[in-house]
């Protein structure tokens, strides 16, 4: 086996001299030549996952980004029982059930008419909005006693277990 060059970057990004690679054994290259050639095709995948992943949110809306976010936090929401509104699947965003509904009616008509008859149902805009998150603090005091049997200091610990002196 004859050396192997090194691994082509415009800048030497390893921690050794180019010196110290020609002594370095041949299996020792030949396995460097792997990872690096195995990293450069994850960062290819990586990069193109990027920009599909950027071409895609650019067509979303901030409702259907919301709820891709939604799955992630409720991954067991199942998409197939959520209502569809035409078009291919996949098309709109299904609707939530709702925790609270307004039923908005017209005010004016374009021609300043303010009567109305034959109400129905057209559209549902649904906002979603996440609840403020509060922490729960917990404080657990842990104290230690003066055992009056055998004289050690023995604590308390988180779990149950106690501590004597000596012990760790």
């Amino acid at each position: 086996m004859e050396p192997q060059a090194a691994p082509h970057n415009t800048m030497w990004s390893f921690p050794f001299t180019p010196q110290d690679w020609e002594h370095t054994p041949m299996a020792v290259q030949a396995y460097v030549h792997t990872l690096h050639d195995e990293l450069m095709q994850l960062r290819a995948r990586v990069e193109a996952l990027a920009a599909r992943l950027a071409r895609a949110l650019r067509h979303l809306s901030p409702a259907a980004i919301v709820g891709l976010a939604l799955q992630e936090v409720w991954p067991t929401h199942d998409r197939r029982h959520a209502p569809q509104s035409g078009g291919k699947l996949g098309h709109r965003q299904g609707l939530l059930p709702p925790t609270t509904i307004y039923e908005l009616k017209p005010v004016r008509c374009a021609c300043s008419n303010i009567t109305f008859s034959l109400t129905k149902s057209f559209y549902t805009h649904q906002v979603i909005e996440l609840p403020p998150v509060a922490m729960e603090v917990t404080h657990f005091v842990l104290p230690q006693s003066w055992c009056v049997h055998c004289g050690n200091w023995t604590q308390a610990q988180v779990g149950g277990r106690e501590l004597r002196d000596g012990e760790g």
